[in-house]
């Protein structure tokens, strides 16, 4: 056999050198692993004899041995022709990854010719820990990676084990977690507490830098800081950290376009811009999923196009897909655009003034949003709701938090409602544990504390407001607190307690509808029972709007009115008189009506309940009220009249 360079020559010196590296381990068979290492040479003789007269090469020597048959081929040629370094550079962002792959491929390239030259080889490990959002392609770059080390003669195998790391068994004992020659990819992210066993056997694998293995950590930014130390200073923790960012708009749309090239579909230009911009709304949020997102998104678009497709001529199905603007669903990926709380109070008795706020805290976060900045810290997170019972504070609240959660700035758009009862406890010192598992429970939602005013009325209420003041400083950024009560008993509380009105600067004032504004709700209420219009609600034309007006003026006035919950008790009630009397014999439904009188009838009846309770209580208000509610249509207004 022939040998180039020659039986003395650097490539053969280099061979057995890498042979004789391996004597020191556990498990070297000597004369065994030569025998191994001359039948991997004579393999990679026959691939490249195969691949000669495949070329169409007449002459090849079968006795000669290159330096790619004694060496391999150098990882600076490998890569040129590696399907998997052509797929990882293809993926769209993650510059930080392609990076850090580069440089251990241009030092095992460079490792290749030093040991040529009989110089020593550079250090090198190949642990990697991946790091970032999810469905940012932290798996599928880990898996490439893994085939990369392979290609390159960094790994003996191109089996790739992928397990979750609290579901990790513990290995048998002198045996490792990373299998010899292959790739380890462990998901460190979900629940679940891995076994100490397991960690110290990790940490001291990742930081021994064995040969011909590797292991590669995978999981978000809060679960690869929370790692043990003893991960964090046996990996060198800062060197092999690889940070994977969130897509940006533009990759986005580079993402969306290839996943439709390679599915083959195409879309109108209108369509993709819809699916852009549901992708660019749902990308502020912190639970956004990037690539998992786009995958959603397409999935219910084809669902879509299918159903629409069923309903077309049969001959419309051989003609090719293409996904129209009608197609994209932006509940796929989590909600609509992060205004849609306008249409949502329009049908309340929210006033305009506080819906404007609400626009303005939008168009704050969104700014900060295209500056690059932390939309968190543009808007308050501890706000004061000031207004009477039913004037949609609590509605108003659910739509914050909605939006925070859209903006990016909470975790999640649910609303913790709690009283002041909830915060406090009957044995002492226990208000302290209930309000901080309280302020626990609601880290990034919205906590609505009702009735706020309370917090002063006992000794356990002042506690839970003391440690209220002492947590909320450690949450600032983390949730949203809204402290609600009525007008003048919170200007109360918060003028005599300076250092809660310190941590709440921001207030929104909620005033009590006025009749016709509680009219057109009740008509909005209606409409979902009663089709048939009613003019006399909110037509100020019709003669006997003014004695509905009038009669809700009076209903307001009673301390126990309650504007919107009221106003649903009005419309159940309306709604019970007018199918009272509609057969049930089996018949077609007639439409359902209600008439002025029926509608007249609940005021009067609720009218009745309140004043009773009063005259039943004795309150000296029952005194300013008028006796009856209206007075009959054919005679003319006598009572006390009241504006309208």
């Amino acid at each position: 056999m022939q040998l180039e360079g020659g039986v003395d020559g650097p490539y053969l010196q280099a061979a057995a050198r890498r042979l004789a590296r391996g004597r020191g381990r556990k498990g070297f068979t000597n004369v065994y692993a030569v025998r191994e290492l001359v039948k991997t040479i004579a393999h990679r003789q026959v691939q490249c004899l195969m691949e000669q007269r495949d070329n169409g090469v007449d002459e090849v020597d079968y006795f000669f041995f290159s330096r790619e048959d004694l060496l391999g081929p150098s990882p600076g040629d490998v890569k040129e022709r590696s399907e998997s370094w052509a797929q990882l550079h293809a993926l769209v962002g993650q510059d930080a990854v392609k990076t850090s792959i580069r440089e251990v491929v241009d030092t095992a390239d460079e490792n290749y010719w030093r040991e040529t030259r009989n110089q020593r080889r550079l250090p090198m490990r190949l642990h990697r820990i991946f790091a970032g959002p999810v469905g940012t392609g932290k798996k599928t770059a880990a898996a490439l990676y893994a085939h990369i080390l392979y290609e390159m003669g960094l790994l003996s195998s191109d089996e790739v084990n992928i397990h979750h790391l609290s579901s990790l068994p513990r290995p048998a004992p002198h045996a490792g977690l990373a299998p010899e020659g292959q790739a380890l990819i462990l998901d460190i992210s979900g629940d679940g507490t891995p076994d100490s066993t397991v960690i110290d056997i990790l940490a001291a694998e990742m930081s021994s830098g064995y040969e011909n293995r590797c292991i590669i950590l995978l999981g978000d930014s809060a679960a690869i800081a929370a790692l043990p130390d003893s991960i964090k200073q046996a990996t060198r923790f800062e060197q092999h950290l690889i940070p994977f960012q969130g897509f940006s708009q533009e990759e986005l749309e580079q993402l969306l376009q290839n996943k439709l090239q390679d599915q083959g579909v195409d879309t109108t230009p209108d369509a993709f811009q819809a699916a852009v911009d549901i992708l660019t709304s749902a990308r502020m949020r912190k639970d956004f999923d990037n690539a998992r997102a786009v995958d959603r998104l397409l999935l219910v678009a084809h669902h879509h196009y299918e159903a629409r497709r069923a309903q077309a001529p049969s001959a419309g199905a051989t003609l090719d897909r293409v996904l129209e603007a009608e197609d994209f669903d932006a509940g796929s990926i989590g909600g609509g655009a992060a205004l849609s709380f306008r249409e949502e109070l329009r049908h309340t008795i929210v006033p305009d003034e506080i819906t404007s706020v609400l626009k303005r805290y939008h168009r704050e976060m969104k700014t900060a949003w295209l500056q690059g900045q932390d939309p968190g810290k543009r808007v308050p997170c501890t706000l004061v709701f000031k207004g009477g019972s039913g004037s949609g504070k609590k509605t108003v609240a659910r739509q914050l938090g909605t939006l925070y959660y859209k903006m990016g700035v909470l975790d999640s758009d649910e609303l913790i409602d709690c009283s002041v009862a909830d915060l406090i406890s009957s044995h002492p010192g226990h208000s302290s544990l209930r309000t901080r598992s309280q302020l626990e429970a609601s880290r990034g939602k919205v906590l609505f504390i009702d009735d706020a005013h309370r917090l002063t009325e006992n000794d356990s209420a002042v506690q839970a407001m003391d440690e209220l003041i002492y947590l909320l400083p450690r949450y600032a950024g983390h949730m949203v607190v809204i402290l609600a009560g009525p007008p003048s008993e919170m200007d109360h509380l918060l003028a005599n307690r300076p250092r809660l009105s310190g941590l709440f600067q921001e207030e929104i004032v909620f005033r009590c509808p006025t009749p016709r504004e509680c009219l057109r709700l009740l008509d909005r209420y209606l409409d979902e029972h009663i089709p048939t219009p009613r003019p006399y609600l909110i037509d100020t034309q019709v003669q006997s709007h003014r004695e509905f007006t009038r009669a809700v003026q009076v209903l307001s006035m009673f301390p126990c009115w309650s504007n919107a919950r009221d106003i649903k008790l009005l419309a159940r009630w309306m709604v019970s008189a007018a199918v009272r009397d509609i057969p049930l014999d089996g018949t077609p439904l007639p439409p359902v009506q209600l008439s002025e009188d029926q509608a007249m009838t609940c005021m009067i009846k609720l009218f009745n309940l309140k004043r009773d309770r009063l005259r039943y209580n004795q309150d000296p208000k029952a005194r300013m009220l008028p006796r009856i509610l209206s007075q009959p249509r054919c005679t003319e207004r006598t009572g006390v009249r009241f504006p309208v």
